[in-house]
């Protein structure tokens, strides 16, 4: 299990310009050059190149979390972009819920890793119940690993 904490931040809504600081940054650099991710011209939304092919709303404060560990899982930890599924669908008895991201094995046929993202800033309630969430999304999935994050150190 790894488990991230940033502390200190807002948690608000991202402004336009805080968004274009971040992506201007050189993880996001890489990951926008390689074609891991997609930033519209507006700044608005984001697009992972992933299993799944998601899009997203970059004004969400936990979407820069999630961004940066996906692209830390391709670029610093050699995993596939195939391999990786962002905001999928799991079962969890009679409801459905939504991992973050779930990091797949090469034939994509087991999940290896639950990444569960929070917005940088949270409280130690508000994480200890993310790691609950993790742990029970890998529970159900069979997952051998849990990485819990409210930012990147």
């Amino acid at each position: 299990m790894i488990i991230e904490k940033q502390k200190d931040k807002t948690g608000m809504a991202k402004t336009a310009e805080e968004i274009k600081e971040l992506v201007a940054a050189e993880l996001f650099r890489k990951g926008i050059a390689e074609k891991s991710i997609v930033v519209n011209d507006e700044f608005t939304t984001i697009h992972y190149n992933c299993k799944n092919k998601t899009k997203r709303r970059l004004q969400n404060p936990e979407e820069f979390v999630q961004a940066t560990s996906f692209l830390k899982l391709i670029f610093e930890y050699g995993y596939l972009p195939q391999n990786i599924s962002v905001n999928e669908s799991v079962q969890m008895g009679a409801e459905t819920k939504e991992a973050d991201i779930l990091v797949y094995n090469e034939n994509n046929n087991k999940v290896l890793i639950v990444v569960e993202c929070k917005e940088e800033g949270i409280n130690e309630r508000q994480f200890q119940v993310a790691v609950d969430q993790a742990y029970s999304y890998a529970h159900s999935l069979a997952a051998t690993y849990t990485w819990i994050t409210s930012g990147i150190k």
